[in-house]
């Protein structure tokens, strides 16, 4: 199941799906457990200039795939659950910071494009990064706190980029393999 792509969309200025403190939001089905645990794709949200935040307010219980959120340059918030498994194909918006949701695992086509990045936070469960921070030259910092995190062709043309990353880990192991600055984080217990 896919949800419907919003396109060019010149004077939208937010998203929300799912309730909201009891309330009905912007985009709530009748079923709604039903509908966003049959949900493949979340978005297709593409040229909407004038978008600022898109706000998912929770998932289904078997987690979801958020993917193409681009063409967006004023979106500065994306707030989602903490049940997001893959984030694919965000890019070209206006994002400054950005803290990958708790259980996130796969980030895949991911900032791309991106003019405003600075920061980014990876959770310990992220297993993949690949082809994600392309062409950000404000990208300054990217922690990754696993030892396991594979990163497959990344972080290019990102002249500005420490990555904080745990002595031995494969993180710090792609680091170094391509001439990326270190920041060394202490291994947590």
């Amino acid at each position: 199941m896919y949800m419907p792509a919003i396109d060019n969309c010149r004077n939208l200025k937010s998203v929300h799906i799912g309730k909201k403190d009891g309330t009905k939001a912007e985009y709530d089905p009748d079923d709604y457990e039903s509908f966003i645990s049959k949900l493949d794709i979340l978005a297709m949200i593409i040229n909407c200039e004038s978008l600022e935040t898109i706000e998912i307010v929770k998932g289904g219980s078997g987690g979801l795939n958020l993917g193409i959120l681009n063409g967006l340059p004023s979106l500065k918030s994306l707030d989602l659950p903490d049940n997001i498994v893959c984030l694919s194909g965000i890019s070209v918006c206006g994002i400054v910071q950005f803290d990958f949701t708790e259980h996130c695992l796969v980030a895949r086509d991911m900032f791309t494009g991106m003019p405003e990045l600075r920061e980014v936070y990876c959770n310990q469960e992220l297993k993949l990064i690949t082809r994600s921070f392309v062409d950000a030259p404000k990208l300054e910092y990217v922690e990754i706190p696993s030892m396991d995190t594979e990163i497959e062709k990344s972080f290019i043309n990102c002249p500005e980029l420490v990555l904080g990353v745990l002595k031995g880990s494969k993180a710090e192991e792609y680091a170094l393999n391509n001439s990326i600055k270190i920041k060394y984080l202490q291994e947590r217990q």
